[in-house]
């Protein structure tokens, strides 16, 4: 089931960035008509996050950050979270908003680009270097960036974008960058996210209860095991 889910989630994703799930006519190009192929950087700007240094692990104000290891995919993890000290004037450049999208700068290569949204879970948060930064421009909905990024996640489109360093896939802020955004105008970006959001949560809902019943599954099997050594089953 987990693995069905995944495919249909793929496929919802995928069908949305073809205009699809609104029903949108074929223009020139490829793309529907009204959408407009620009790149990441011309759709809002990108940063890379501060990079960590001994210099940085204390002083007079520590504020928390987040790395990869709190951005999973549509999920800000805030249950281990780490601090450093910043300055006023790099606190300015690294503060978090919310709205941002947050990218794994550098993970396995299947996971490269891995993106979340912060949506202030952690008031006063910056970022690292292991992570980038999207801020959508006027023109964009941060909601309909998620949703292209995890598009992009979900279809191998980062892979090929990344660099392998040792074990490590870095996608490097200029090439994401320089990255195709498809963008439709305002109003359709909204429609699409909304219905991404209705055919996805089902999916969730699906993906909880199967979870569920997997657990009561291994319940059961520990059970019979207990009773069949007890002598109880026959």
């Amino acid at each position: 089931v987990p693995a069905l889910i995944d495919k249909l989630r793929q496929s919802v994703l995928a069908a949305a960035f073809r205009g699809e799930l609104t029903g949108s006519a074929r223009g020139d190009g490829g793309l529907p008509e009204g959408w407009r192929e620009v790149t990441v950087r011309d759709a809002g700007s990108v940063q890379l996050g501060r990079q960590r240094s001994p210099d940085h692990h204390s002083g007079p104000k520590m504020r928390p950050y987040l790395r990869v290891a709190n951005v999973f995919e549509d999920f800000i993890d805030t249950s281990d979270v780490m601090e450093m000290n910043f300055e006023d004037d790099d606190y300015e450049r690294f503060r978090l908003h919310p709205g941002d999208i947050l990218l794994n700068e550098g993970q396995s290569r299947e996971l490269v680009g891995r993106p979340a949204m912060y949506r202030g879970e952690l008031p006063g948060a910056c970022f690292t270097n292991s992570l980038i930064r999207f801020r959508a421009g006027r023109a964009t909905t941060p909601e309909f960036a998620l949703a292209l990024f995890r598009h992009y996640l979900r279809s191998g489109k980062f892979m090929p974008a990344a660099q392998l360093s040792t074990n490590i896939a870095h996608l490097g802020a200029g090439r994401f960058a320089a990255m195709p955004f498809p963008l439709p105008p305002l109003p359709e970006q909204r429609r699409i996210v909304k219905t991404i959001e209705a055919a996805l949560h089902p999916l969730s809902t699906m993906e909880r209860e199967a979870a569920t019943q997997r657990q009561r599954l291994d319940e059961l099997d520990s059970a019979i095991l207990a009773k069949a050594f007890r002598g109880e089953l026959v």
